[in-house]
């Protein structure tokens, strides 16, 4: 550490520790053994600093020292990973886990994208709110043990064939039901019953 030192002060570079006292507009007041410095956060110092924590500055001495990192932060252990502009993660290879005990949340005030040969998705439970939907899929098979639905209108367009098989179906209308195709076809294995005040063939 010393020879590490010694090559630090010939290069005109020097580092050390200090507690942040105020934050104002992107700029720290440090509070260091060598006085008061008014520093920046350095680019590789992607965690916020915040007032009381302990950090390393460094950099040339003609210059504001910049914020190294975040050493030791009193009471919260929170941490927030800031920075500007846009900010790419890449793995050449292997896998990407981000796992948590509590939650994990993704925001975004615009758009939020995901794209991937293929997304399972596994919860006990599950609440999905959204002003639009648009669906685009080839083909979707759902097995579901109940479906329950409320709807104030509903419009499908079935270009070719609508194939139903149910052991009992109910349909109840408050107003108008109405039936219509080029053929049809009503047809029952026991009774077919028609009830009304009026009915009207042909």
């Amino acid at each position: 550490m010393t020879a590490v030192a010694i090559k630090l002060e010939e290069a005109g570079l020097s580092d050390t520790s200090g507690r942040v006292t105020a934050i104002a507009d992107g700029t720290f007041e440090v509070h260091t053994s060598e006085g008061i410095f008014r520093s920046t956060r350095a680019v590789s110092c992607l965690v916020a600093p915040e007032t009381g924590d302990l950090v390393l500055l460094g950099g040339p001495p003609s210059t504001c020292p910049y914020i190294l990192a975040v050493l030791e932060r009193p009471g919260s252990p929170h941490a927030r990973i800031s920075t500007d502009g846009d900010v790419t993660l890449e793995l050449r290879s292997g896998r990407f886990i981000v796992a948590a005990t509590e939650g994990v949340d993704l925001v975004s005030r615009k758009a939020v994208s995901v794209a991937a040969d293929r997304i399972d998705v596994r919860a006990r439970e599950g609440s999905l709110f959204l002003a639009s939907v648009k669906l685009i899929a080839g083909v979707v098979d759902s097995a579901l043990e109940r479906l329950s639905q409320t709807v104030k209108r509903v419009y499908r367009t079935v270009t070719e064939l609508d194939h139903l098989r149910a052991g009992q179906i109910d349909y109840a209308s408050e107003h108008n039901l109405r039936l219509h195709g080029e053929n049809t076809l009503l047809t029952a294995r026991g009774l077919l019953k028609e009830d009304a005040n009026q009915i009207h063939l042909g």
